[in-house]
């Protein structure tokens, strides 16, 4: 492929990344409360969605570049 085919893959998938990165960010402190409760519970589950989610982005990154790097 081109440069700028390359070029375009990348950066849609930079741009990509600024939901993921803007829907994870500026999250609510840990809520107070048992742990076990409901609303804890709640948050660690959306806190490693958002971990998991924001790894797989970095590790499709990487696989980009290498990809780019020997084509």
């Amino acid at each position: 492929m081109s440069d700028t085919v390359w070029g375009v893959l990348f950066t849609a998938y930079l741009l990509a990344a600024l939901p993921i990165m803007g829907m994870g960010n500026g999250d609510t402190p840990k809520p107070r409360g048992l742990e076990g409760s409901s609303r804890v519970a709640q948050w660690e589950a959306r806190d490693r969605r958002w971990k998991t989610l924001g790894l797989a982005w970095i590790v499709g990154l990487v696989a980009l570049c290498i990809v780019w790097a020997y084509s």
